[in-house]
C-alpha cells in the first residue's frame, strides 16, 4: 500500500520590519505632549518673574520723569499694567491650561508696552524696546508660525505709535529702525529656540534609547 504523503508545510510569514508598535507611537506622542506642555509652564513661570521686575523698571522710569511733563495717563496705564501682571500670576496657580496662559500673555503683552509707549512719547517713547522682548519670548514659547502672529502684531503697533502718538518731527527712520529690530528679534529668537528644542529632541531620543537597551 503506497504510503500517504503528508501535505507541504506552509512557510511562516516573515515579520513585517515596517510594522509599527502602535500603542507605543501613541504613548511616545502622549509623552512628547506632556513634556512639552511642562516646558510651556515652566517659561511662563520664568517670564512672569521677568514682568515683575519689567514693572518695577518702569515705576523707577516713570518717576524719574519730569513731573511737569508726564502725564496723568501714565498711571492709569501703568495700573492697568499691573492688574495684568497680578492677573496673570493667580492664572498660573490655577488649573488653566498652560496653552491658554501663553497666549494671553503673548498678545497681551505687546499691547500694555504699546499702551505705555503711546503716553510716553510714541514711537520714540524709552520703552519701546520692551516690543522687541515680546517678539523674543513670543520665538522661546513656540515655533516660527505663532512669532510671525506676533511680529505682524508688533509690527502694526509700531506703525500706529509712528502715525498717532509720536511728534510731527520723528523722522520716518525711527520707524524703520523699529521694525528692524523687531524683525531680527523674530529671526534671532526662532533659530535659538529651534537649535535648542533639536538638541533637547535629541538628547530624550538618546535617553530613550538607553532606557530600552537596559
Amino acid at each position: 500500500m503506497a504510503s500517504r504523503s503528508s501535505p507541504p508545510t506552509q512557510p511562516s510569514p516573515l515579520p513585517d520590519s515596517t510594522a509599527i508598535d502602535i500603542p507605543a507611537q501613541l504613548r511616545s506622542d502622549d509623552a512628547a505632549s506632556d513634556s512639552n506642555l511642562v516646558r510651556l509652564r515652566n517659561a511662563e513661570r520664568e517670564i512672569a518673574y521677568v514682568r515683575w521686575a519689567g514693572m518695577l523698571f518702569w515705576l523707577i522710569v516713570l518717576l524719574s520723569f519730569d513731573p511737569d511733563t508726564r502725564s496723568h495717563n501714565v498711571w492709569v496705564v501703568y495700573l492697568g499694567c499691573l492688574a495684568f501682571t497680578a492677573l496673570v500670576q493667580l492664572r498660573l496657580r490655577s488649573a488653566w491650561s498652560s496653552r491658554s496662559n501663553a497666549w494671553l500673555t503673548m498678545i497681551g503683552d505687546p499691547l500694555l508696552a504699546a499702551s505705555m509707549c503711546s503716553v510716553t512719547g510714541g514711537i520714540d517713547s524709552v520703552f519701546v524696546p520692551f516690543l522687541y522682548f515680546t517678539t523674543l519670548a513670543a520665538a522661546f514659547r513656540f515655533g516660527i508660525r505663532e512669532t510671525l502672529v506676533i511680529l505682524g502684531l508688533n509690527v502694526g503697533l509700531s506703525g500706529l505709535l509712528y502715525l498717532y502718538a509720536g511728534t510731527p518731527s520723528t523722522p520716518a527712520s525711527t520707524l524703520f529702525i523699529t521694525l528692524y529690530y523687531n524683525g531680527m528679534a523674530a529671526a534671532i529668537g526662532t533659530m535659538f529656540a529651534g537649535w535648542a528644542r533639536s538638541n533637547l529632541a535629541l538628547a530624550e531620543n538618546r535617553s530613550r534609547a538607553l532606557h530600552h537597551a537596559h
